[in-house]
């Protein structure tokens, strides 16, 4: 019961946070307007009238930070690239509650004390009671009064009282429940021909300056960016330290044949920072919730029983102990070993690059290490399959000082260490008119190309719409072809070169032979009819009807929670200061 206890006290410590951050979390920043001076260098901004000062930014920051680091980095540090978009994306959540509880106010929403004290009653239980010491935890753990826990969960019930509203206000009608379903069960089959733009290209002639006037008139499309060429070794930590890692679950194993208990062995030894303070516990879950392999070891265990060799993942080296089985789930505890090094295996690594400083390429050769060749802009990521997203802007930045020839210090990312080597720079520029000649002269012929192909499919299409002539004799000599049965949601169909204008032509369809506007595509116009179409029966997607019904309000749900917020950031007065501010701070 204990580990039970902890582990809700943990989720607690953001409850009375969540609601108002999860409401006006990427909504939007319409409506800004900056300020170039602080009036109070301790205002982050100014709403309504209303200072947000720092020391209340400060602690959502913290607050948001930590529940980034829980959701998305497995309890590990945010990187510092994502620390300066996490504090501007606080600071407009901010502005947000503020002109919703402005919102609030003026329109008269309310909630009592007694309901609220009543919602604290509910959530601060254990094992289905309320218990006032759980209640003093989490007060004494966020350093705040009883009294600033009320307003916070008065604000947060107010707030949900206006989504409430505007979710209400979100309506689906069958008509379009009807269409969805028609979109994404609905087969059609479509008889068409390509008038090629190519064919009409073949008569035209373009002269010499027509070229040097386009290439003049148009230099950005063929601009070259800045180019940076290197060579680099990776020190990889996963294989340097993976037989260590191994071993030292293996060693964990023998203790726990010894009687050592598994809570205790996960709280000193396991790396998962989600599940080691409560002894490794990870709760119920069923297959499918897990990795692969991880599942494969829990679910083959009993109550009571432990892997006796260490289950291997892209995390690293798990001891599972399967606690419970209930039904389909099982609640199990585990120790993560990870192979990542210590203070000292960073040390004795990096020491293994010292040689490659010195001499890349005889270095690397000494040591044992693959030379690995790239190129990137500044705009450009380095390698990907090598270099994490999340540390492209850390490698990118020791890259950046050197100059050619020049080799970088040790570059640790989580990964890994790297040594870069600067090898060439290309500085931006523009491809030369003789390397795009062709190009031109084949976009200047598909200009005064393309309006005589418009031409020829509008004749087509009137002919045909006015009874002048059939689908099979206007497109004869074109050569007829057709798609094949595809729905309004496929992302390509056959002999169809740009899916998506070709669906928004054949969309109102509903009749076989009938007759479409011409569809543009990239190299041509399409001329088509309906050949056929195979409606779905709705009797049979009642289910379906109800999770499609679920997914079209949430969609309407959003978008009015973004208009609401728009509006009335448009008509508040905001004073946003962060820019300067964000500028002067630290991470932190």
């Amino acid at each position: 019961m204990a580990m039970e206890v902890f582990r809700n006290k943990k989720v607690m410590k953001y409850i009375y946070f969540g609601v108002a951050i999860a409401f006006v979390l990427s909504l939007g920043y319409a409506g800004i307007t900056s300020g170039l001076f602080r009036q109070d260098p301790d205002t982050v901004a100014v709403v309504n009238g209303k200072s947000i000062k720092y020391d209340e930014f400060s602690k959502a920051y913290t607050r948001t930070l930590e529940q980034y680091q829980t959701r998305f980095f497995k309890g590990e540090e945010v990187p510092e690239m994502y620390k300066k978009d996490i504090k501007k994306g606080t600071v407009q959540n901010l502005i947000n509650q503020h002109l919703l509880l402005d919102y609030v106010k003026k329109n008269g929403i309310t909630t009592s004390e007694a309901e609220v004290k009543e919602k604290i009653r509910e959530t601060y239980t254990v094992e289905g009671k309320y218990n006032p010491n759980y209640l003093k935890y989490v007060l004494k753990m966020n350093k705040i009064t009883e009294e600033e826990l009320i307003a916070d969960f008065i604000n947060n019930s107010n707030l949900i009282k206006v989504q409430q509203m505007i979710r209400d206000s979100s309506k689906v009608s069958e008509n379009e429940l009807n269409e969805e379903l028609d979109i994404k069960y609905s087969q059609k089959k479509v008889r068409f021909i390509k008038i090629d733009t190519a064919a009409f290209s073949k008569q035209f002639k373009i002269p010499q300056d027509d070229i040097l006037k386009y290439y003049n008139e148009r230099k950005n499309e063929f601009s070259i960016p800045e180019q940076f060429k290197v060579q680099y070794v990776m020190l990889d930590f996963t294989k340097e330290f993976d037989i260590s890692a191994k071993e030292k679950a293996v060693m964990l194993i023998k203790k726990l044949s010894t009687g050592t208990a598994f809570e205790d062995l996960a709280k000193e030894y396991s790396e998962d920072p989600g599940s080691k303070s409560n002894g490794g516990d990870l709760g119920f879950f069923k297959k499918g919730m897990m990795v692969p392999e991880f599942e494969k070891a829990a679910f083959s265990l009993n109550p009571g029983e432990y892997t006796m060799e260490p289950v291997k993942t892209d995390f690293g080296y798990h001891i599972i102990k399967v606690e419970e089985k209930k039904g389909d789930e099982i609640r199990a505890r585990h120790v993560l070993i990870k192979p990542s090094p210590d203070a000292k295996g960073k040390t004795n690594a990096s020491e293994k690059l010292i040689n490659i400083k010195k001499d890349f390429s005889a270095g690397a050769k000494i040591g044992g290490f693959i030379v690995k060749e790239s190129s990137f802009s500044r705009s450009e990521f380095l390698n990907p399959k090598d270099i994490d997203s999340d540390e492209q802007e850390t490698v990118k930045a020791a890259i950046l000082k050197l100059k050619p020839g020049e080799t970088s210090e040790v570059v640790e990312t989580k990964k890994g260490f790297y040594v870069f080597k600067l090898t060439g720079f290309i500085p931006e520029g523009y491809k030369t008119i003789e390397t795009v000649r062709t190009q031109i002269e084949d976009n200047i012929k598909k200009e005064k190309a393309s309006p005589m192909a418009e031409a020829e499919a509008e004749n087509i299409y009137k002919s045909i719409k006015e009874g002048k002539t059939t689908f099979d004799k206007a497109c004869s000599k074109y050569g007829i072809k057709d798609t094949g049965y595809f729905t309004m949601n496929d992302k390509s169909i056959k002999d169809i070169d740009d899916t998506s204008d070709f669906l928004k032509s054949v969309k109102s369809l509903r009749v076989k032979g009938e007759l479409s506007r011409p569809a543009k595509s990239t190299s041509g116009i399409y001329v088509l009819e309906l050949a056929d179409l195979k409606e779905p029966d709705m009797k049979k997607l009642e289910k379906e009807k109800e999770t499609l019904k679920t997914d079209i309000l949430n969609k309407k749900q959003q978008s009015s929670f973004s208009n609401f917020m728009e509006d009335i950031r448009k008509k508040g007065s905001i004073k946003d200061y962060s820019e300067k501010f964000l500028a002067e701070t630290t991470a932190e």
